[in-house]
Order: structure tokens, then sequence, then C-alpha cells
């Protein structure tokens, strides 16, 4: 959001009141649960190797070349259609490209609306794999986590 602080300023609250919801829903698990602890994690990948670079840089690429082109042939609404399935993958490259098109001319109001869709549409994702693949215990624990993620930026796009 570096990029347009106007973008940002609309999207200030539904960032804050996320963060919010999802610390209390942390504070709360954490009470009621205590410290079970965690299994290990190692991670698969190094997030920084070249390939993983280079395959966000094609997303990206892919991301603003779709956007733009949406933008020009179907106008608001097709930045919503790219910002939906790019949030199916990924946040980043859409935030950055919708921020990026908000200096540039693009309303505050379509980018704040459109990056809260992608993140809404990605916490979905998460929360779907969660509840399908978690163990039954864990359910509560992410549909506590992520449900606010989902339901928060989707209705703040109707209030902005």
């Amino acid at each position: 959001l570096l990029f347009n602080l106007q973008t940002a300023t609309y999207l200030l609250m539904p960032v804050i009141t996320v963060t919010l919801f999802t610390l209390g829903g942390s504070f709360f698990l954490w009470r009621k649960i205590g410290a079970e602890p965690a299994p290990l994690y190692e991670p698969t990948k190094n997030p920084l190797s070249l390939p993983i670079a280079v395959l966000f840089g094609l997303l990206y690429g892919a991301v603003l070349l779709f956007s733009h082109m949406a933008q020009f042939h179907f106008g608001e609404e097709g930045l919503f259609v790219v910002a939906g399935l790019s949030g199916i993958t990924d946040v980043d490259a859409i935030t950055l490209t919708i921020s990026q098109m908000a200096a540039e001319g693009t309303l505050a109001e379509t980018a704040a609306r459109t990056i809260l869709l992608a993140a809404a549409v990605n916490s979905l994702v998460k929360l779907s794999f969660g509840v399908v693949l978690a163990h039954p215990k864990t359910r509560l624990r992410l549909a506590t986590a992520l449900l606010p993620m989902v339901l928060i930026p989707a209705l703040s796009i109707l209030l902005i």
C-alpha cells in the first residue's frame, strides 16, 4: 500500500478489525486449550529460493496483465473477477498490482474493494482446505482464526 495513501485509508479499519478479532480468537483459544505442545513444522522449501522468486514474478506479471486487460475491457467488474481468481492462490500479487493501478488513477474505493475481495477469497480457500483436511479438533481452531478474515473483508466491501 505504499503506492496510494488514499487506498490505505479505506483499508485501515478492516485491517485493524481483522487483526483485533484474530488476536481475540487466538487469545480465547490459548486460554481455553492451554499450552498443548504443537507439532514441529519443518518447511519443505526455502521461500527465498530463486525458483520461488521467479514463480512469484511470473504470477505478479500475469496478474498485472490480466488486471489491466480486465479493467480496460470490463471496467470495475473486471478487476473484481481478477481479484477473486487471484485470491484463490495469492494476495500479494493483486495487492501490489491494484495499489499501483490506484496510484495511476484507478479509484481508491475500487482498489480497496478489490484488495479486500482477494483477501476474503484467499482466507476462504485456506479455511476450506483446513475444514476438509484438518483433524476434527483443529477445525474449530481454524474457524475461530480464519472466519473473521473472511467475513470482515467481505462486509467491508459493502461499506466502502
